[in-house]
């Protein structure tokens, strides 16, 4: 290979993690978000709500109302979050075991 060409040549890093890897950190980033949002208790100018007609003229009409449906629509994403977070995190043979446990039958897993 000529000088030019190895001169020429681009590399591009490739982050190597695995698919359930991923999904957490990006779910722990999701929650990080949703919890600031919370901490923030200011709904009628975050981003996230301004844009929609809906919001505005439900901003309008009962802020209070709005903020109670905000607040408890943002714990239960990240209650959501974290249970996928928790399946993500557990082994296959776990994973096995809570699915049978929810569908009710016995499980003996070696």
């Amino acid at each position: 290979m000529s000088v030019d060409k190895v001169q020429r040549l681009n590399t591009n890093p490739i982050i190597n993690e695995e698919l359930s890897t991923k999904l957490t950190r990006e779910l722990k980033i999701e929650n990080e978000h949703l919890r600031k949002m919370l901490s923030s208790n200011d709904f009628e100018k975050n981003e996230f709500f301004a844009w929609t007609e809906k919001a505005q003229q439900f901003i309008n009409t009962d802020k209070d109302e709005f903020k109670r449906q905000i607040i408890d629509d943002l714990k239960s994403q990240i209650k959501d979050n974290e249970k996928e977070i928790k399946t993500l995190t557990m082994s296959h043979e776990e994973r096995i075991k809570q699915s049978k446990m929810d569908r009710g039958t016995n499980v003996s897993v070696p």
